[in-house]
């Protein structure tokens, strides 16, 4: 199908009512010379979302409704039914700056398969409070030609972390033509999918305006909401990425097994402070069984110490030693 829009902005929704007018209206009142489309996946919501969505239909915003299946879902609901020669993708309850699109008219010319993009972070109820991520690289022109796993390197090296997600703009072909479509994991499935992305891209590029306001802190959403599928789905997935390490080798596969362990060791912290009873002792379980695909240094696990509080140290200090012993 040929494209009739530059770029095709897709937005998961579930159940985010108090946040969706916000969101849908910081995209169409986005001051550009782009032409663009917004598509809004209603992902089976139970509350008002979908019938929000609805009053936004016009000739550039299409409205989906699906039963419940995951953003991953949702979200290829939105590439399939794209007619943008570039994708955007936007959470429900995030939303854009209003010259977020003006910042990427250069981007849509440049022969690369994807353009990584930045981010500010705002707790829920305090928008206004907004604080850009740490700058990913100091000039753009070190991305310039760089293929999707040299600048996984070089990312990795400048921060000592690789910030993944879905955050910039795709070329629709290089997602179709490789297969690059969300699984359904429960939690992560945007991390899950940046891996392949990166290392399938041959040129990549990178735009340091933080364009995407992301809100942290709400209640009800996917990153707040623990259970012990959630964590084991992302335990999957990190187990697939030392496999994907070994495969490759090199300094991609050293640099993909450290992140991939840097992820294993942040999220034990996450389920262990969350999880409770046979959920916890479930979740530990596989841990144990993981743990020696990682590789786990007494500095990457001194973070449980440091993240815990008086009344949970004595916990920590025995989940640290689980993750330790016998490696």
């Amino acid at each position: 199908m040929k494209s009739i829009f530059d770029i095709t902005i897709i937005v998961p929704a579930y159940n985010v009512e108090p946040f969706l007018d916000k969101c849908i209206e910081s995209v169409l009142n986005q001051k550009t010379q782009l032409t663009y489309e917004l598509i809004i996946v209603d992902d089976g919501s139970i509350d008002n979302t979908g019938k929000i969505a609805d009053r936004y239909i016009a000739e550039n915003v299409k409205v989906i409704h699906t039963v419940n299946a995951g953003s991953g879902a949702a979200r290829n609901e939105g590439i399939n039914c794209a007619n943008g020669k570039w994708l955007m993708f936007l959470d429900g309850d995030d939303f854009l700056e209003q010259d977020a699109l003006l910042h990427y008219e250069k981007v849509v010319d440049l022969d690369i398969d994807f353009c990584l993009g930045r981010r500010s972070e705002f707790w829920d109820g305090e928008e206004s409070d907004r604080k850009p991520i740490q700058e990913l690289i100091d000039n753009d022109d070190i991305m310039a030609c760089k293929s999707g796993k040299d600048a996984f390197v070089l990312l990795y090296k400048r921060n000592g972390y690789v910030e993944l997600g879905t955050k910039g703009v795709y070329r629709k072909s290089f997602l179709i033509n490789n297969d690059l479509f969300f699984n359904t994991y429960k939690r992560g499935q945007d991390n899950e999918w940046a891996v392949r992305v990166y290392i399938a891209a041959g040129k990549i590029g990178y735009n340091p305006y933080p364009y995407y306001c992301y809100r942290k802190g709400r209640t009800g959403s996917a990153v707040n909401s623990a259970n012990v599928e959630k964590a084991i789905g992302v335990l999957d997935y990190q187990k697939k990425w030392t496999r994907i390490a070994d495969e490759y080798g090199g300094i991609f596969g050293d640099i993909l097994l450290e992140e991939a362990s840097r992820r294993f060791v942040d999220l034990f912290c996450d389920y262990a402070n969350n999880l409770k009873g046979l959920d916890l002792k479930k979740y530990c379980r596989e841990v144990d069984k993981a743990k020696s695909s990682f590789v786990i240094s007494n500095t990457f696990v001194n973070k449980l110490l440091y993240r815990c509080n008086a009344y949970c140290a004595a916990k920590y200090i025995k989940l640290k030693a689980k993750l330790i012993k016998g490696k």
